[in-house]
């Protein structure tokens, strides 16, 4: 195992720097002068031009792109990410402040999603073509079909507005700093966000427990006494989970993505409501670093993802 993971950290890192070379690129080739973006219309005179390009020679931003790209790779190996063009702030600090929101409400949105799916999904393979599984796949195709950012609009209006039971918005409630509150304002989006990765993940989990379900070690495990709970607890899940650990390796960057429409609709102050302000104002390395700590968990994910095969089933070999 050790030299497959020290060539596929080979090949991570290489992957790395291609995304960086990519994203980098594509950013700054992006419509939109950051700097010029800052200056209200009505308040353009003949010296705004000259502002402009003095600010873009501070920066770096009037050299060649090969150029800004060594010089930003060469400060990230230090731990320099730069500074936001917005605000004059270290991307790092901005990060930092914003990263720890973002983890809360991915850790528990994707253990409510593995959950989710796990049992559910369990419960509608066993019981297929049943009422149990109809109902089951009625509702997670339909929870697939809706927009995360409308269910959670929805949530808001029901919860929130007409029944207030819960906060709407933010992490905690203004002057309240309590446990039981800082709980009550993560119901909703973590809930919401849980809901919405699970249904695909829930439909590839009943899939495979069908596939495993049907296979022929499972007939003879029930022919040699066994229940048929403990056939699908010690047998059918196991063989089950290695591609599900697929599923969910590849969920994790996406319950990034989710939680960028869920952090602006709860205004949850993380790096996706962070990201969705600064590509409005078009804050380079502020949406770099983001994009690479976005690369990075994909890469990670994938890797683990792999590892994991290894320990779930020992006849995996890993090459």
């Amino acid at each position: 195992m050790g030299a497959y993971l020290l060539r596929r950290l080979a090949s991570t890192v290489l992957v790395f720097f291609l995304i960086t070379i990519v994203v980098f690129t594509l950013i700054h080739l992006a419509p939109g002068d950051p700097i010029a973006m800052q200056i209200p219309p009505d308040q353009y005179t003949s010296a705004t031009q000259d502002f402009i390009a003095a600010k873009r020679h501070e920066l770096g931003l009037d050299r060649a792109l090969p150029i800004q790209y060594l010089t930003w790779i060469g400060h990230a190996f230090t731990g320099d990410l730069g500074l936001s063009i917005v605000n004059g702030r270290p991307v790092s600090e901005i990060i930092g402040e914003r990263i720890v929101p973002t983890l809360e409400l991915m850790s528990l949105g994707m253990i409510l999603a593995i959950v989710i799916a796990l049992v559910f999904g369990t419960w509608a393979a066993v019981r297929k073509n049943r009422i149990v599984d109809y109902v089951i796949t009625f509702f997670s195709m339909l929870t697939i079909s809706t927009p995360g950012f409308f269910i959670g609009i929805m949530a808001i209006y029901l919860f929130s507005v007409k029944l207030k039971l819960l906060p709407s918005a933010g992490m905690s409630t203004t002057g309240v700093h309590t446990t039981a509150d800082a709980l009550k304002h993560l119901i909703l989006p973590v809930t919401i966000l849980g809901l919405t990765m699970s249904a695909g993940l829930l439909r590839f989990v009943r899939g495979a427990m069908i596939s495993e379900l049907t296979a022929d070690y499972q007939r003879t495990a029930l022919a040699k006494g066994l229940t048929r709970g403990g056939v699908v607890v010690k047998h059918v899940f196991r063989n089950a989970l290695i591609p599900i650990l697929t599923v969910i390796a590849y969920m994790i960057p996406q319950l990034l993505s989710g939680a960028v429409l869920i952090e602006s609709v709860f205004a949850w102050p993380g790096m996706g409501s962070m990201v969705v302000d600064e590509a409005a104002k078009n804050d380079f390395p502020v949406l770099i670093a983001f994009a690479m700590l976005t690369a990075i968990l994909v890469l990670l994910s994938n890797l683990v993802a792999d590892v994991l095969y290894t320990l779930v089933d020992p006849r995996v070999k890993l090459r």
